[in-house]
């Protein structure tokens, strides 16, 4: 188990002993908040964003599908036979969209291992996943670690290479890395949604130099990251990320950073409670947000795999919650991971390469089940999501089900739309994908959406 997994685990047990999760916060802004140089940082909640984010975090899904590993849709369909490691990742994210996931989040880490579960990640990778990703339609947020592998609550090491800096030494290095990783993003022609700067530091970053006892140096290198993300990418938003927001550890990391002159633009939170403590975890997310005045996107959540209704009910219960005061988006952490590769146990993806149930919480589990069928040439209709053909000039049809009632609509290549059920001869392009996406959405008699993605491979 690593330490970032193992803190995980401590952060379900401590979940389980905190009472009156909603009312912590709650006293805690009528104290030191209220008073002092701080106060003037108190103002209205922001406005609710025009789009409210429901990601997923698949940051293992390179070095899985690298292993041999592969992921089927909610039919029992996997990725065509002899798919390679990148196609499997693009039927990965068509299946994540046609849950209504929208954005994914990848961390990385300086100089890591070749370890699968452990390693990898390094910028490279991520970078890669990336341009995947947007090719996918989904924007990235990017977590930097700023460590080798995992960093978390209370475990935040340096990369090795950086062990032995000074304090401005660590400041410009970390800088310079942070452009660099940008700069390379930039020249891959990727755009990163958001970027984070840490993950889970509520006690700093880069022990002993960062840490929350040093609170003006631990905002030094935060402000470093920061500036560099914004000299490569000026809109691009911020994010600090912190953990347990029902904890009384939030307020001491927020009150130096502000004291110290530190910028963010968007509050990250990661909570892994569930069932009962859902309601009073949003309530201290929602507090927290008035607080500091900065938008929260709960950038992290999982639940008991052997447990998948209550997962589906717990994420639903968090993505109407932090939807419904203005939050940002709420991300699952990992769900596309199953045994053997790891036994993280919060995954969302059974041993057989099926899904579960508890996806079905980023679409409310209230749309009507899109079955996909498609037509390649003059052959039989296949129950499938993918098809390979050998030209753009081959014929395809796609025909999803059900047959009557609801509505229709379509979405592809070059702007593609249709309104029918049945689409024959779908526009195939080339690409460097090497694929062309098409997605359906269903309307059903009481108003509510389900989509289902269609991937074309052009051999």
């Amino acid at each position: 188990m690593t330490i970032d997994r193992r803190s995980k685990q401590i952060h379900f047990s401590r979940r389980s002993l905190l009472k009156g999760a909603g009312a912590t916060v709650g006293a805690l802004a009528a104290g030191s908040l209220l008073k002092g140089s701080l106060g003037s940082i108190l103002n209205p909640s922001p406005v609710k964003a025009s789009t409210f984010w429901k990601g997923a975090d698949i940051s293992w899904a390179q070095q899985m599908a690298a292993n041999g590993y592969f992921w089927k849709n909610s039919s029992g369909v996997s990725a065509a036979t002899g798919s390679t490691a990148n196609q499997q990742i693009t039927y990965l994210l068509n299946i994540l969209k046609g849950y209504g996931v929208n954005a994914i989040r990848l961390r990385t880490w300086v100089n890591p291992s070749t370890d699968p579960v452990n390693g990898c990640c390094n910028q490279a990778d991520t970078i890669a996943m990336a341009v995947l990703c947007q090719s996918a339609g989904l924007p990235v947020d990017i977590d930097f670690h700023f460590g080798d592998t995992w960093n978390s609550v209370g475990v935040q090491n340096p990369p090795a290479a950086w062990a032995d800096l000074t304090y401005s030494e660590m400041e410009t290095t970390l800088g310079s890395y942070v452009n660099g990783f940008m700069t390379a993003m930039k020249s891959a022609g990727v755009t990163p949604g958001w970027v984070q700067l840490g993950n889970e530091i509520n006690s700093g970053i880069c022990h002993p130099i960062g840490g929350l006892n040093f609170p003006s140096q631990m905002t030094g290198l935060l402000m470093a990251g920061y500036n560099n993300v914004k000299d490569v990418f000026p809109n691009v938003p911020c994010i600090i990320h912190l953990a347990q927001p029902q904890d009384s550890g939030i307020e001491p990391f927020f009150n130096a950073y502000v004291q110290y002159g530190g910028k963010w633009d968007i509050t990250g939170f990661s909570s892994y409670g569930s069932g009962s403590e859902v309601a009073g975890i949003v309530t201290d997310m929602a507090n927290y947000q008035k607080m500091y005045n900065h938008p929260v996107m709960q950038v992290e959540f999982g639940g008991p795999e052997n447990n998948p209704s209550g997962t589906q009910s717990s994420l639903e219960g968090y993505i109407s919650g932090v939807n419904d005061f203005g939050g940002m988006g709420v991300f699952y952490w990992e769900p596309e991971v199953y045994a053997p590769f790891d036994t993280y146990g919060s995954g969302a993806w059974q041993t057989n390469g099926e899904p579960t149930a508890a996806l079905n919480g980023f679409s409310d589990n209230t749309g009507t089940v899109i079955t996909p069928f498609i037509q390649v040439g003059a052959g039989s209709w296949q129950q499938t999501a993918t098809a390979t053909v050998s030209s753009t000039g081959t014929a395809v049809n796609l025909g999803p089900q059900p047959v009557s009632g609801g509505s229709w609509s379509w979405t592809g290549p070059n702007g593609y739309t249709s309104t029918s059920r049945q689409i024959n001869n779908v526009p195939l392009t080339t690409s460097t994908e090497g694929y062309c996406l098409f997605v359906a959405t269903y309307t059903n008699s009481n108003g509510v959406k389900s989509t289902q993605p269609f991937t074309i491979y052009v051999s």
